[in-house]
């Protein structure tokens, strides 16, 4: 039982499989993740490095989870062009099996940015995504998320015809300190395509690091 017991803690705070938890009981958990890294734009500079704050929470119920997730407001610099974003996600998920999930959310991302003037833009999107999990030995494991958009709106571009597509991947390497207290560190990129070259496609690559918390 006691294995067990930590196969559920470290797939919560995976936020992969749920299939542990067969008596049906509600688990939580909260994350906390430091991200270091950079916007990169399609013919331009790349900003300075920078180190963005997410928040998350969790419950799961036998197969099902809900999950939310907050990108704090991060700003990216270069020159004198100043970018400020900040995210909200939701999700609600339901475990294929022991090491796979699915899961279906909402993204917002808005965004501010001065180089003349002030200027602002609202991404709306929905997302497919899956995660993958495996324990290493008892105490650790190595997790992965892929995302995709299926459907988004930016109210930076209104030209007709011209479509964006937000895709995004983490994948790392987590330990158990203790039955509560994950720590976990990966590398995640996010992507920002569009399919007309008078637009800009932007990446954002970086380490991640984090801590779960499960009550």
């Amino acid at each position: 039982m006691k294995k067990n017991k930590l196969t559920i803690t470290l797939a919560i705070a995976a936020f992969a499989s749920g299939a542990f938890a067969a008596d049906d009981e509600i688990n939580y958990s909260f994350g906390l993740k430091s991200w270091n890294h950079k916007l990169k734009t399609t013919g331009s500079t790349d900003t300075e490095n920078t180190s963005a704050s997410i928040v998350s929470a969790t419950a799961r119920k036998g197969d099902y989870f809900l999950a939310t997730s907050f990108f704090l407001p991060t700003t990216y610099s270069k020159n004198a062009q100043y970018i400020l974003r900040k995210d909200t996600d939701y999700a609600a998920g339901y475990s294929l099996n022991s090491n796979f999930s699915a899961l279906l959310g909402t993204k917002k991302i808005g965004v501010r940015e001065y180089s003349s003037g002030w200027g602002s833009s609202t991404i709306n999107m929905t997302y497919l995504g899956l995660n993958a999990f495996t324990p290493v030995g008892e105490s650790s494991f190595i997790f992965g998320q892929v995302t995709r958009s299926i459907k988004l709106t930016d109210s930076s571009i209104t030209a007709a015809g011209v479509k964006e597509t937000f895709t995004g991947y983490e994948a790392g390497y987590g330990y158990a300190l203790n039955k509560n207290t994950q720590l976990t560190v990966g590398y995640r990129n996010q992507k920002l395509s569009v399919n007309n070259s008078s637009y800009s496609s932007n990446t954002l690559p970086g380490v991640i690091f984090g801590v779960n918390i499960t009550p």
